[in-house]
């Protein structure tokens, strides 16, 4: 699944606030780095950091975009289908029936990452 550097900030900033997350992107070999601002360290005065993974799994979408929408109020389900691939659906969880989004795809991490940034799209209008 091949992910825009943009669609990777945004998904970050999403999952822990704008200012949440620090991006380096070193412009010799192009490559992104986001780190998570863990605490507030008074001797140095700065952030203490750790590095975020820039690869999106199963796991990372689970570790930390599931447990946002459902505390945000979403229902998320992941169906896999026997002849037709995966299907994610995201609804609003008081009133099951308005879907917020629905993807498909023959790979359930792109099929739940996509119903995610449909999600992260509205929201950030």
């Amino acid at each position: 699944m091949d992910i825009k550097q943009e669609d990777l900030i945004k998904f970050w900033t999403w999952c822990f606030g704008k200012d949440g997350i620090e991006v380096h992107n070193t412009t010799m070999s192009n490559t992104l780095y986001i780190y998570r601002r863990t605490s507030w360290n008074k001797e140095d005065n700065e952030w203490n950091i750790v590095p975020i993974i820039s690869t999106i799994d199963l796991t990372t979408l689970y570790e930390y975009a599931i447990h946002k929408l459902q505390d945000k109020g979403y229902s998320v389900v992941l169906t896999a289908y026997e002849c037709k691939g995966f299907e994610a659906m995201i609804s609003d969880i008081i009133h099951d029936e308005i879907i917020v989004a629905r993807e498909e795809s023959d790979n359930p991490t792109e099929a739940l990452y996509k119903a995610i940034m449909a999600v992260i799209d509205k929201e950030m209008k």
